[in-house]
């Protein structure tokens, strides 16, 4: 069995005995964007009217097992074909069996001679990067005994010509990376070429199980090349998990792996975020800092103390600022205990 052609079981019957004295080429196709496509032709003898039918079709495809991708259920076909059970592996290569129900279909009324009709068209599935080859099957190839693709008839032999090359998968999202900084995680990702995307949601959650959208990042045309997102909005010592949501133009969506990582902080730290601050200003002094309560002020470039508070601290000594009612600019935010004053941190309300 030469690896440039593959099993073939085709059960032809057309309404019309002249039909079975023509000449038939298949070919599977790569139609782009992950879509491969089977294609049938005649070369010779009268081209079929409207009159005649196609019924009782079977085949199947196949490709490198490297290639690991299933093939979506959604079939587009004007002649009623259907997946024929799951995905089988034999050896380094995957089979996937199809076949179209007994109702007669006609044959379009302007296919004429050495002209390709799509009967089928299929995506593949995303579960890694790369690009693959996809055949239809080779005749007298006994895949499975069910269904079994042993055989073909005589009265219908066509012959196989191309293969889908290069077919690729959906979407290549590689180098997915975290990348903790002074006080934020850089999150960082790249694509292989997809003009079908509408953008990417960055997604946060500190259990691994509640993600959250924190970031929308739009496609940049065809998709490719280097994306990032700087998530501002993060504590340390607090371990966070990440994954992009990747979106099509139809709205399909597909996941990446789930990475984590934290941020490594001081024990003597005092810190706010996030900055700039729209509504909630969050400060967080370092667990070596001796104190129970503390005073908070937030002074105005003018030097007008705006607000001023004293807070009993909580075991993980963290203090929420309603900071909404202030007006856009720069502010100075103090923190004092009973030795004095512990910190100025500038800040930017929104």
């Amino acid at each position: 069995m030469k690896y440039n052609r593959l099993l073939l079981l085709w059960l032809l019957s057309f309404a019309t005995c002249f039909l079975q004295a023509q000449t038939y080429e298949i070919r599977a196709v790569n139609k782009g964007n992950g879509y491969i496509g089977v294609e049938m032709r005649i070369t010779a003898g009268t081209p079929p009217t409207t009159s005649d039918f196609l019924t009782d079709l079977v085949f199947g495809l196949k490709w490198e097992a490297s290639y690991n991708v299933d093939l979506d259920d959604v079939i587009t076909s004007d002649y009623g074909i259907t997946k024929s059970g799951g995905r089988v592996t034999k050896g380094v290569y995957h089979f996937q069996a199809f076949f179209a129900d007994n109702t007669a279909i006609n044959f379009p009324s302007d296919w004429a001679l050495n002209t390709w009709e799509e009967i089928m068209s299929v995506k593949n599935t995303l579960t890694g990067a790369g690009a693959g080859t996809f055949e239809v099957v080779e005749p007298s190839f006994d895949l499975t005994t069910d269904p079994n693709f042993g055989f073909s008839l005589a009265d219908f032999t066509p012959v196989l010509t191309d293969l889908a090359n290069s077919v690729p998968l959906p979407i290549g999202l590689e180098n997915f990376t975290l990348t903790p900084q002074t006080n934020m995680i850089m999150v960082d990702w790249e694509m292989d070429s997809y003009p079908n995307t509408k953008g990417f949601e960055v997604q946060r959650a500190e259990d691994n199980v509640s993600f959250k959208d924190i970031a929308w990042v739009p496609g940049n045309g065809n998709s490719s090349g280097k994306y990032e997102w700087p998530d501002k909005d993060v504590e340390p010592g607090v371990t966070y998990y990440y994954r992009i949501k990747q979106v099509d133009l139809d709205e399909k969506v597909t996941y990446s792996d789930t990475k984590r990582a934290s941020l490594k902080g001081s024990d003597n730290a005092v810190r706010i975020i996030p900055n700039p601050v729209n509504q909630v200003l969050r400060v967080i002094l370092g667990a070596n800092i001796p104190t129970a309560t503390v005073s908070i002020k937030i002074i105005d470039t003018k030097g007008v103390v705006v607000m001023k508070r004293i807070y009993p601290l909580n075991a993980n000594k963290k203090i929420e600022l309603n900071v909404a009612g202030l007006a856009r600019g720069q502010y100075f935010l103090t923190v004092a205990n009973d030795r004095g004053l512990l910190v100025t941190k500038p800040f930017m309300k929104d």
